[in-house]
């Protein structure tokens, strides 16, 4: 019965995350700001989330509650990743930074690049200071 249990809740899981992940790629895909690409990560593949020319967004552990924490000089190292438009289809998101520009979330988490990633496809920032994440797309 309790190994029963366990199969159920992990194939539960497992649907669901498949399920999140394929409508956040259909999300993706009808957006023209953001698209993703294939990285090789220890031999394994993985889909990473970048904007439509291929540079690497990030997230930054310290945000909270769709606020960004990454103010002053820390945006010349991690750029904000803005857009124009009012609203975006969730689990996207917009949050109004304190200079009135929008700045993309993905689950309440806003968005970045890197500075130094200086070619497209390139994850240079993922894991600097313990606290900077490449976006993976379940």
């Amino acid at each position: 019965m309790f190994k029963s249990l366990i199969i159920l809740i992990m194939t539960i899981s497992v649907c669901a995350n498949d399920a999140f992940s394929s409508d956040l790629r259909e999300v993706i895909k009808q957006l023209d700001d953001v698209t993703t690409f294939t990285h090789l990560n220890g031999g394994s593949e993985e889909t990473l989330l970048s904007d439509f020319d291929g540079f690497s967004l990030y997230t930054f552990s310290v945000d909270q509650d769709g606020q960004s924490n990454c103010l002053g000089d820390c945006l010349i190292t991690w750029p904000a990743f803005l857009t124009e438009k009012l609203s975006l289809p969730s689990p996207f998101g917009i949050h109004i930074r304190e200079d009135g520009s929008r700045q993309v979330t993905l689950n309440d988490m806003p968005l970045y690049y890197f500075k130094f990633d200086s070619n497209p496809q390139d994850v240079n920032g993922h894991l600097l200071g313990g606290v900077w994440f490449k976006v993976v797309i379940p």
